[in-house]
């Protein structure tokens, strides 16, 4: 039943538009942390105050974590994003999406398995529909 709540609240800023996207995917998936990067680790947007060093931290490690996701150094990158953001490092999950020619990453924090992949695929998808309308 959030759906329609949550098409009410539509926005045309895109700052805006996003933010209200990630705060439906978290809401509906139980998540902590939603948070859109860039390919160069910059936030776009997040479900926390830009400043927050958890949004930050997330946005930094997304291209990196997205890239080494069955190597070797994924270990290393995960007890590095440990010690930024603690224990709850475990339950990152990133997904790379491209939109226009660029790349982007969604990365949530606080869900585990389906249930957060199921949250980044809402995710991306509403922020390819959010970006395709509002360019």
């Amino acid at each position: 039943m959030l759906q329609p709540c949550r098409r009410r609240e539509r926005s045309t800023d895109l700052q805006t538009a996003l933010l209200l996207q990630l705060d439906y995917c978290v809401d509906l998936f139980k998540l902590d942390v939603m948070t859109i990067a860039d390919q160069s680790g910059t936030v776009v947007a997040s479900t926390h105050t830009h400043g927050e060093p958890v949004a930050e931290v997330l946005a930094a490690y997304a291209p990196l974590l997205s890239r080494n996701r069955f190597r070797d150094n994924r270990g290393q990158l995960m007890a590095q994003l440990q010690r930024q953001i603690g224990p709850h490092a475990s339950s990152v999950a990133v997904r790379r999406f491209h939109f226009a020619g660029d790349e982007f990453y969604v990365c949530s924090l606080g869900g585990l398995g389906a249930r957060s992949e199921l949250a980044l695929h809402r995710a991306v998808n509403g922020v390819r529909r959010i970006m395709n309308s509002l360019r």
